[in-house]
């Protein structure tokens, strides 16, 4: 997937380490369940994200996944909360 980090100092002085999964509209099968997506990278362009490259080169790869390389399945509503934690989480339903 396509992220962002940086590294800086707070006001306090406190190191901060962030990061953000980049997102883009939904492929024909996502559309269904979300109004975006992770951005998935290609097999080729996953090496090309890490290096630096014009924005216009960035860009071209902030698209959705092809939906053919893609399958869904229908997992536990308790995925939602952030608390749920265990193996019943992520059993098909």
């Amino acid at each position: 997937m396509a992220g962002i980090w940086d590294r800086w100092t707070a006001a306090d002085g406190e190191i901060i380490h962030s990061f953000s999964i980049l997102t883009t509209g939904p492929n024909e099968l996502m559309a269904s369940i979300h109004e975006r997506m992770p951005v998935i990278l290609s097999r080729e362009d996953e090496r090309r994200w890490l290096f630096p490259l014009p924005e216009s080169e960035l860009l071209k790869m902030l698209r959705p996944y092809p939906a053919g390389h893609m399958k869904v399945y229908q997992i536990s509503k308790l995925v939602n909360p952030p608390g749920n934690d265990g193996p019943e989480v992520w059993r098909d339903r």
